[in-house]
């Protein structure tokens, strides 16, 4: 048997995904975890650290290619990873991803698959200029600090620029020409705007000094080719605070007024659009941390202070600070899988009237007016941000939904006092964060004994655990896994739980 050392080279074969971008590779018996390479390949690398489980590593270099891997489109493809599939036949994209969602079922938290109804994966008809947000960080091509003698802190910061951070190495950034996954349109816009912000100052913001000006350059992008910009700025030096300053983001409010695209599509029905920046804010953010939301967005020109999206048949204003899924054009199948399900349900209830279910996490409530919309069924919505409470209150209004009542904090904390109101439910639909779902709103859930459960996840291995706790109580009947994600190793699904 090898004797695995620190610093050894060693070689082996990546042989299948363990989750997310973490792929299986073993020296006799012992399992190594190797990030973003794909099944097939022979790679070289060396043992940096031991973890319990584990080895951290480093790649050398690929020795043999693997017969399923292709040439990545994108030519910054090997230096950003941010796609970190581009390399790998869509096909195989979908296949991989619908057996992590099993395999999370199976071999994490012990599901029996045969007693679960899967459907077949559903893939993304766009594969590239799908992502309807992204946000550009503005920082240094080379930065490092150094300490001297008395522990003063030296800066070393070169060569100011904005575009991604690299995955898992946020002191580094990938300075690269475009983006596949976002339009030409969107690339053009930031491209104006870094230009421009360096143009006018070179003070690009340093987390571990708490100084200068830029921090991030946000883009949202419609279906129909509208831009919204938000410039995330550091106003907390007075310098900043000056007419100069202001007359710089007026002078750049009437480019970005002025710039415009025709774009031909050969479709009959839509043979062209115009690309056009809608609206333009900033934010300011003084502190260390990137959570901006919190803060006031200052807006600069608008036509509105939102843009529109129309899924299934229903106008969405999505806000500076509204959560959307990211890829418009995609949600009308996610959102589809969940009125299927809750179709499902209500068909089959015994209740004629009084129907009742609860929307839980959900944003700006597009999942809630979907399911509102022709429903005689009483909708109440929870969600702890005030201004994803207000988007949703205007969307209802902007829909004309009466069904629907909005109530704003915590779900741990509301949905207690819900459960006194309203004794039968008929259904709770969950749209948790990435992370985790709070284990006091769990316990309120099985407590609730709600006749149904709908839950839409883009995190597999949390939704695996909150299905094993939900497993007490609940029959898991159906998954529909959902590819909202092309290249990235991130997937959405759509499962409903029966009450046993």
């Amino acid at each position: 048997m090898t004797q695995l050392k620190k610093w050894g080279v060693y070689e082996a074969k990546i042989e299948n995904l363990w989750f997310w971008w973490e792929w299986i590779a073993k020296i006799d018996d012992f399992v190594i975890f190797i990030k973003w390479w794909i099944p097939g390949q022979k790679v070289k690398f060396v043992l940096q650290k031991k973890k319990k489980s584990h080895w951290n590593w480093k790649l050398q270099e690929v020795l043999e290619k693997s017969n399923i891997e292709i040439s990545a489109k994108c030519q910054h493809f090997w230096k950003c990873w941010w796609c970190k599939w581009q390399n790998l036949d869509y096909k195989k994209q979908l296949e991989y991803k619908e057996n992590q969602v099993k395999e999370s079922l199976k071999h994490i938290w012990k599901f029996d698959l045969e007693t679960i109804n899967f459907s077949p994966i559903l893939g993304s008809p766009e594969i590239f200029w799908y992502r309807n947000k992204v946000e550009f960080s503005f920082w240094y091509q080379e930065m490092r600090v150094e300490t001297d003698e008395d522990w003063n802190k030296k800066f070393f910061d070169t060569w100011e620029t904005a575009w991604f951070h690299k995955p898992w190495k946020f002191q580094e950034i990938v300075d690269i020409a475009n983006c596949d996954l976002i339009t030409e349109n969107a690339n053009q816009v930031f491209q104006l705007i870094k230009t421009e912000c360096l143009k006018f100052s070179k003070e690009v913001f340093n987390p571990y000094s708490h100084k200068w000006l830029w921090r991030h350059i946000l883009i949202r992008e419609n279906l129909k080719w509208e831009l919204m910009i938000n410039l995330i700025i550091n106003l907390f030096q007075n310098k900043y605070k000056n007419q100069r300053f202001n007359t710089f983001l007026e002078n750049l409010a009437i480019k970005l007024q002025n710039f415009w695209n025709w774009n031909w599509n050969s479709n009959w029905v839509h043979n062209w659009k115009l690309n056009y920046v809608k609206n333009f804010f900033y934010t300011n953010n003084p502190w260390l941390n990137d959570d901006w939301a919190k803060y006031e967005v200052h807006k600069i020109f608008w036509e509105d202070e939102f843009i529109e999206e129309n899924i299934l048949w229903l106008n969405f204003k999505i806000s500076a600070k509204s959560f959307f899924q990211t890829n418009s054009g995609w949600a009308e199948v996610l959102y589809s899988q969940v009125k299927k399900f809750s179709d499902e349900i209500f068909a089959n209830s015994e209740k004629t009237t009084d129907k009742i279910f609860i929307d839980l996490y959900c944003w700006t409530w597009t999942i809630g007016q979907i399911l509102a919309k022709d429903s005689d069924a009483q909708v109440v919505w929870i969600e702890y941000i005030e201004s994803a409470v207000e988007d949703a209150k205007e969307n209802s209004k902007l829909n004309n939904l009466t069904n629907t009542e909005f109530i704003c904090g915590k779900v741990e904390e509301k949905l207690p006092e819900l459960l006194e109101e309203f004794q039968e439910l008929d259904l709770i639909v969950i749209d948790p964060p990435r992370a985790w779902m709070h284990k006091k709103a769990i316990e309120t859930i099985m407590n609730s004994e709600a006749k149904n459960l709908i839950y839409v996840s883009c995190n597999p291995s949390t939704f695996a655990r909150d299905a094993q706790i939900f497993a007490e109580k609940y029959v898991l009947e159906k998954v529909q896994a959902v590819d909202m994600f092309p290249h990235t190793s991130h997937i959405e699904l759509v499962a409903k739980f029966k009450l046993k």
